[in-house]
């Protein structure tokens, strides 16, 4: 480990951001879910959603679960700040567009409001540290920041929940800082199942945060009796109630996708891991079990029909938090747009035929009134989507030739195949055109003003949805070279506008 002199270069920010990022996978883990990071993990509203339902234990409803527009998003996450205000808990100043641009500041707002009322509880920080206080006397512990640095508290601490555990906190050298702050970090870990929220070089260094240390001392509080026991009778770690289950294959799958698992488990842990697959059709194997160096395993399944698959996550017979996991696989990708008219389209690549296309396809579903039937949505520009929204959209096409078209969430063609279908009659069947869900084009242009508010990065190109006149324009004539033009990404994904420099506001 670093020594004192040698203080690894990180500050207060980005230590609450790692605490609340491992107290946000603490949440997932009952649900198999895991997030990387915070500014690109909560975007889609769906780990929040879980987050929320595993801290209140009460379900949010109904929400997108294949969320790859950014009005699905907002509506994901309007939920989850629906059902904090319906618990009477006071929201910080947030907007799901600051969600969705990464505003990491709002973000860590949001995060403590949740951890303050389902974590710390009524009696707050003040109760905490009294309690802290009335644990460890000797240590004279009047905040969060320097009194924890030497290790010696947090050591002391684990020895007051659970006498005999650490006897020897008063002799430790408070110059070994780092280490200190190691054996006690993973002693309760091991012992006591309490997260390491918090790395040892983020405990010993003076500017850890408060915030991120209370989100870690709060668990001391929650130990339970029968932990405490086991703990003094010199019981083995339990491994299963240490482990961390996670990936897309525990709680969703497409049929023929490799479908993924991964589970952290104590590097120390000899326990062999276990997989259990149940589909539809009977029992699954899953492949390529593998561990690496840090006791992360990894495999994977592939499922070949429809349906839920039961999966059993065990150490040595014991399941992992969360276990069992149902995954429900579908037969095919989902763009979250079942029941929906859809058209997609660039706004950056507009040259030649792709222009014409663009035009002579808002002509041709203006004459039809789609844009006035109610489940027809504003075109959506894939330029302004995210890079996996977007290849999604392509994979499901099975083209990058835009304009594209999706009905109930199947691709139906691009203007060329559109026109096609026309003459042959068969259009207005696969639109499922009649007078019934119609809106008004009042309604319409509220529903236009919607979906631009929805994508925060989106200017209005002037053409394409924004058109208000009910009457159809002229058809384009095609411009003189025909060959269909793909999708070529010829820039970079919408910067971040947030900035990154040092923020400080959420210390005190």
């Amino acid at each position: 480990g670093s020594g004192p002199g040698k203080m690894p270069e990180v500050d207060w920010f980005a230590i609450q951001e790692n605490t609340f990022t491992r107290w946000c996978n603490d949440q997932l883990a009952e649900r198999g879910r895991h997030i990387e990071d915070l500014k690109s993990g909560l975007k889609d509203g769906i780990a929040l959603i879980h987050i929320i339902e595993v801290c209140s234990q009460k379900s949010i409803g109904k929400f997108n679960a294949h969320p790859k527009i950014e009005i699905q998003k907002v509506e994901n996450l309007n939920l989850c700040f629906e059902f904090i205000k319906k618990q009477n808990i006071k929201l910080v100043n947030i907007s799901a567009e600051d969600i969705i641009t990464g505003n990491l500041r709002l973000i860590l707002g949001l995060l403590w409001t949740l951890i303050q009322e389902y974590d710390i509880g009524a009696d707050g920080c003040d109760g905490l540290l009294k309690w802290v206080q009335s644990k460890i006397p000797d240590y004279n512990v009047v905040g969060w920041k320097k009194d924890w640095n030497d290790g010696r508290a947090v050591n002391a601490l684990i020895d007051a929940v659970c006498p005999g555990l650490m006897p020897g906190h008063a002799e430790l050298n408070p110059e070994n800082a780092v280490e200190n702050c190691r054996a006690g970090i993973e002693l309760a870990h091991t012992k006591l199942g309490i997260d390491p929220r918090v790395l040892p070089e983020e405990m010993a260094h003076p500017k850890v945060d408060k915030n991120a240390m209370q989100v870690y001392i709060v668990q001391f509080r929650n130990v339970s009796e029968e932990t405490i026991k086991k703990a003094l009778a010199g019981a083995a770690p339990a491994y299963h109630e240490l482990a961390n289950a996670y990936g897309k294959g525990l709680s969703e799958g497409v049929v023929g996708d490799k479908a993924e698992i991964f589970c952290e488990v104590q590097l120390e842990c000899g326990e062999p891991l276990q997989v259990a697959i149940q589909g539809p059709a009977g029992p699954l194997q899953a492949q390529g079990m593998a561990r690496d160096g840090e006791g992360l395993y990894s495999c994977h399944y592939v499922p070949m029909a429809p349906g839920d698959y039961q999966i059993e996550v065990t150490l040595s017979g014991n399941h992992v938090s969360g276990s069992p996991f149902t995954a429900v696989v579908l037969q095919k990708e989902s763009l979250g747009g079942e029941g929906k008219i859809r058209v997609f389209f660039s706004t950056t690549q507009m040259a030649g035929k792709g222009r014409s296309d663009v035009r002579n396809l808002e002509h041709l579903l203006k004459l039809k009134n789609v844009h006035l039937r109610s489940n027809f949505e504003p075109w959506h520009p894939v330029d302004l989507m995210d890079r996996e929204d977007r290849e999604a959209v392509f994979r499901k096409a099975g083209t990058r030739t835009l304009p594209i078209v999706f009905v109930n969430d199947e691709y139906v063609g691009d203007y060329d195949r559109m026109q096609e279908l026309e003459e042959a009659g068969q259009l207005d069947r696969i639109l499922d055109l009649s007078d019934k869900d119609m809106i008004t084009m009042e309604q319409h242009m509220a529903r236009l003003k919607a979906s631009e508010a929805g994508n925060a990065s989106f200017q209005s190109t002037g053409s394409v949805q924004a058109s208000p006149q009910p009457s159809p324009a002229p058809p384009v004539a095609a411009a003189a070279e025909p060959e269909e033009e793909e999708y070529v990404e010829e820039f970079t994904d919408i910067p971040d506008l947030q900035s990154d420099g040092l923020i400080d506001g959420l210390q005190d």
